[in-house]
């Protein structure tokens, strides 16, 4: 594997763990960071919250350690995140199914893998076989 290839592996690598991460936010598991704390003078705290995978924020009342989830503002999303949840879920159930040696995979699995080709679709293995898509040799 060149070094041109493996960049673009390592490129497949990253945005299966971002999208395994995007679909924690889905089911709302954020990874949610402080991003700016309030005191007042009763002891409680406004904290604004952001979320690093999907951008979603959120300000929440803490009190005595204990937190209020959305009291201050409920969590708001970034149109991105919101077009990319609407077409995930109206596609997670689409499979794709490569033209050459029929393996059929989720299409969410596919994004980064797969070529497609004069309108034929091709699995990384018939790629190899058959020289075409990541494995052309004029790409290299």
């Amino acid at each position: 594997m060149n070094a041109r290839n493996m960049g673009r592996y390592n490129e497949s690598v990253k945005n299966k763990k971002r999208l395994k991460n995007m679909e924690d936010c889905i089911k709302g598991d954020h990874k949610l960071e402080e991003i700016t704390i309030l005191t007042h003078w009763d002891g409680s705290s406004q904290v604004v919250r952001w979320c690093s995978v999907c951008g979603a924020i959120v300000i929440d009342t803490d009190i005595d350690s204990r937190i209020f989830p959305g009291q201050g503002m409920e969590m708001k999303f970034p149109k991105i995140t919101k077009d990319f949840h609407e077409e995930y879920e109206k596609r997670k159930k689409e499979t794709s199914t490569c033209s050459k040696c029929g393996v059929e995979t989720p299409f969410v699995m596919t994004i980064d893998n797969w070529a497609i080709i004069d309108g034929e679709e091709y699995c990384r293995k018939c790629q190899k076989k058959y020289k075409v898509g990541w494995s052309d040799p004029n790409n290299k």
